[in-house]
C-alpha cells in the first residue's frame, strides 16, 4: 500500500477549447484514492467557456492561462510549475479511474522504472462506453524496442518521475503531432518503462481527436524517427532499426487509407515503405499489400 509519506504527484491537464470535457477530467483527478499534491490545468488560450466551467473548482485546482502555443507548450508549462516528484499527464478529454494513481505508484515504488503507463477503455463524446476491437493503445513487452515501431502509450496513462524530464528534456514544442511518441522514445532510451495491464483510463473518442492530417502526421513522425538515437545501441543497429521502423510506419498509415480518393496516396506510401526496408517484405506483407493495393492474385 502507498502511505501518506509517499512521493508527491502533480497532475498536469492541458486544455484548449474543451470546456465540454475538461470538468470530467478534473473531477476524476480530484477523486483519486491516491491524492495528488496539486491538479494544474493549463488553458492554452481557449476561446470557449473553459474558464467559466473551471471556476467551480476554486482553490482545488491551479488554473494557469496562457496565449495559444500548442499542446506541448501547455504540458511543459505545467511541468515547470509542478511541485511533485512525479508528473501525471491527463488530457482534457479523458477520464481516470479512481484507483489509477494508487495502482501505478505501487508499481513504480517497487521498481527501478522511470515511467509507468496503463491500458485504456473507450468512451464516446457523451461518456458512454464503447467496444473497440483493436484499439491503438496496447501492452508493450519491450518498450525500448517496441515503441520505435508503434506508439502504444496514451498520454493520459503516463506517470513519470521528474528525473526523466531532467535527463531527456521537455516536450518538443516544434512538433505539431507525435510529440508524445517522441517523449516516450527519449525516456525509454534512458529509463525502464513499465505497464500496468489494467484499463485505468477512459480514453474518449470524438470528432476532434479522430480527424487526421495524414501528410502532417507522416512529416512529424519521420522527424521523430530520423533523430532517434539509443545510447545503448551501436550506430549501425540504431540506423537499421530506424529504417525498419520507417517502413512499418508508412505501411501502417497506408493501410488506414481505405477510401477510393486515397488510392494513389496509399500506393505511394506503400512504395516508400518497401524501399525503406525491403528485406523479407514480400513474405511478411504480400497478402495485405495485395488487398490494400486492390490487386488481383
Amino acid at each position: 500500500m502507498v502511505s501518506r509519506s509517499s512521493p508527491l504527484i502533480s497532475v498536469i491537464i492541458p486544455t484548449y477549447n474543451y470546456g465540454n470535457f475538461v470538468c470530467d477530467a478534473v473531477s476524476s483527478a480530484l477523486a483519486q484514492s491516491y491524492e495528488p499534491v496539486e491538479v494544474i490545468v493549463v488553458d492554452d488560450g481557449s476561446q470557449d467557456d473553459t474558464p467559466q466551467s473551471l471556476s467551480r473548482y476554486g482553490s482545488k485546482i491551479r488554473y494557469i492561462r496562457q496565449e495559444n502555443r500548442g499542446l506541448s507548450a501547455a504540458r511543459n508549462r505545467g511541468i515547470h510549475e509542478a511541485k511533485g516528484e512525479y508528473i501525471a499527464l491527463l488530457d482534457a478529454d479523458d477520464v481516470w479511474e479512481t484507483e489509477k494513481l494508487r495502482r501505478q505508484m505501487e508499481l513504480l515504488i517497487n521498481s527501478q522504472a522511470g515511467m509507468a503507463y496503463s491500458l485504456v477503455s473507450y468512451i464516446d463524446a457523451r461518456g458512454l462506453s464503447l467496444e473497440v476491437e483493436h484499439g491503438r493503445w496496447a501492452i508493450s513487452r519491450e518498450p525500448r524496442k517496441d515503441l520505435l515501431f508503434k506508439n502504444t502509450i496514451a498520454p493520459s496513462t503516463a506517470l513519470i518521475k521528474r528525473e526523466c524530464f531532467n535527463k531527456v528534456g521537455f516536450f518538443d514544442e516544434t512538433l505539431k503531432s507525435s510529440e508524445d511518441w517522441d517523449m516516450w522514445l527519449r525516456i525509454a532510451a534512458h529509463f525502464q518503462i513499465v505497464c500496468l495491464a489494467e484499463p485505468l483510463v477512459r480514453y474518449r473518442l470524438h470528432n476532434s481527436n479522430m480527424s487526421k492530417n495524414v501528410d502532417g502526421m507522416i512529416e512529424q513522425s519521420i522527424r521523430v524517427l530520423e533523430r532517434y538515437r539509443d545510447p545503448g545501441m551501436s550506430r549501425l543497429k540504431s540506423a537499421v532499426l530506424r529504417r525498419k521502423a520507417m517502413s512499418f510506419l508508412l505501411f501502417n498509415i497506408a493501410s488506414e487509407l481505405v477510401s477510393a480518393k486515397d488510392a494513389s496516396h496509399r500506393r505511394r506510401l506503400l512504395v516508400k515503405s518497401i524501399f525503406s526496408y525491403p528485406f523479407d517484405y514480400y513474405c511478411r506483407y504480400s497478402s495485405l499489400l495485395q488487398s490494400v493495393l486492390n490487386l488481383r492474385a
